[in-house]
């Protein structure tokens, strides 16, 4: 909804999410990047609260509602990307181009992290 003010915050982090998408060639596989307003477009999504975010399978109409995964998490960037990549059946096995110089860390880094069983700087003894 455009005069929700967590949809205005979400919004460049959306298009960031959008070029990622782009630049990966996510659309290839089948997974596309879109934002629809609810209050303007006719919608069978019971919405209850702004934002609502969902991911639908590609899959036919009549399995589209059962099979979809509501997104509940934390409304930034990796967390969102780690949603898809998660849900997106055509994703398996993606992992995003990550420039460790730059302080980035794969999925899989960002979920043990989560975890609290990051050992990032640290090598094993023997």
């Amino acid at each position: 909804a455009p005069w929700c003010g967590h949809c205005k915050k979400l919004d460049p982090i959306w298009s960031e999410i959008a070029r990622t998408s782009k630049d990966q060639g996510w659309a290839a596989r089948g997974v596309v990047i879109a934002k629809m307003d609810a209050t303007e477009n006719g919608c069978s999504e019971e919405v209850t609260g702004y934002p609502k975010m969902v991911m639908y399978p590609a899959v036919k109409a009549d399995k589209k509602f059962r099979q979809k995964a509501d997104y509940s998490g934390a409304r930034e960037y990796e967390p969102l990307v780690d949603f898809i990549l998660g849900a997106a059946k055509s994703l398996d096995g993606a992992e995003l181009g990550i420039d460790k110089k730059k302080g980035g860390r794969s999925m899989v880094d960002r979920e043990l992290a989560k975890k609290g069983k990051a050992k990032e700087g640290k090598g094993t003894e023997l």
